[in-house]
């Protein structure tokens, strides 16, 4: 049980980290399962190891061109681009120019230089990039719905597919190492540690049998520079970049 392969083995293996069973920590359950879930929003809002790039593919319904938006699953968190694969009114067939580059020239590739046909595409997406301007989108984790500013009547048609471009939280019971990271499993006991100081705060300056007494308010002190030094090790170690805006 060194290496926490779930939920519960993850509590367990902090309980142990901060005296259990030889000190009783004097934390409630509920208590415990709200710390838990508080370490993994930051670990899955923040740490790259946490999320997963994806490319998920999605066939438009009539339901969605009505909507002007597609309904997102929860798990995907942040949307880099969309990307048309079919558009079946748009699409010209054997008349498009790149079919007929293909068609005419790839042939010949194996003898002949490719300078052409390299010289060609940036052509043509530099007209692309003149002439045609990317659909612009919206999308928040917590609607979890995608909206593209483009002309749903027109631009698109039912059973059309596009390409989304996407991070997606991982699913730790489906990924159990996620458990075992170690900086999870120091925020966990640190947040636990911070709520065992905060729940033993109103004890302060009760003397116990023997003269000792509990002093929660150390605890709490020690749990909050813990707390800080990691939140700074996240954002200094295991952040992704954060990208350039030119514009």
């Amino acid at each position: 049980m060194s290496s926490p392969a779930s939920r519960q083995e993850l509590i367990d293996w902090c309980y142990r980290k901060l005296g259990a069973p030889v000190i009783e920590i004097n934390v409630d359950p509920d208590q415990v399962e709200d710390r838990i879930d508080e370490a993994f929003l930051m670990f899955q809002q923040f740490h790259m190891d946490a999320v997963e790039k994806l490319y998920l593919p999605h066939q438009l319904s009539a339901q969605d061109i009505a909507n002007e938006y597609i309904q997102i699953p929860p798990p995907i968190i942040s949307i880099i681009r969309v990307i048309p694969v079919g558009n079946s009114n748009q699409s010209m067939g054997m008349f498009d120019i790149q079919y007929q580059m293909r068609l005419n020239d790839l042939y010949t590739f194996t003898s002949t230089s490719i300078m052409h046909y390299d010289v060609m595409m940036k052509h043509l997406a530099l007209l692309n990039f003149e002439f045609n301007t990317d659909s612009g989108l919206q999308f928040t984790r917590h609607q979890q719905q995608l909206r593209i500013n483009w002309d749903w009547s027109n631009s698109v048609g039912v059973n059309d597919y596009i390409i989304i471009e996407c991070y997606r939280i991982l699913d730790p019971n489906a990924c159990p190492d996620v458990y075992n990271d170690k900086w999870l499993k120091d925020y966990c006991t640190c947040l636990i540690k911070l709520q065992w100081g905060s729940n033993l705060q109103k004890y302060a300056g009760v003397q116990l049998i023997g003269g000792s007494q509990l002093n929660g308010t150390e605890i709490y002190q020690q749990a909050l520079a813990e707390k800080e030094k990691l939140e700074e090790i996240l954002q200094s170690t295991f952040c992704l970049p954060i990208d350039w805006i030119m514009g």
